[in-house]
């Protein structure tokens, strides 16, 4: 996966999703949670302490941006 390119042009749809989700904190720290370990949402929503429905929204924006 370290080896994967993408290559992005400013205004690109695809551009847009990574930086809306890659612009919060807790959608960063979930990066980092699913680095470690697969985990469900509200496995990631307990070990972060967040509500299940924040941890779902982040992680769908993860997924919809091609991040997770």
């Amino acid at each position: 996966m370290a080896d994967d390119v993408v290559v992005l042009q400013p205004g690109d749809e695809r551009a847009k999703k990574i930086a809306r989700a890659m612009a919060s904190q807790t959608a960063n720290d979930i990066i980092q949670a699913f680095g470690e370990k697969p985990m469900t949402s509200s496995e990631i929503a307990q070990l972060m302490q967040i509500p299940i429905t924040t941890a779902a929204y982040h992680i769908e924006n993860l997924l919809d941006a091609g991040i997770l």
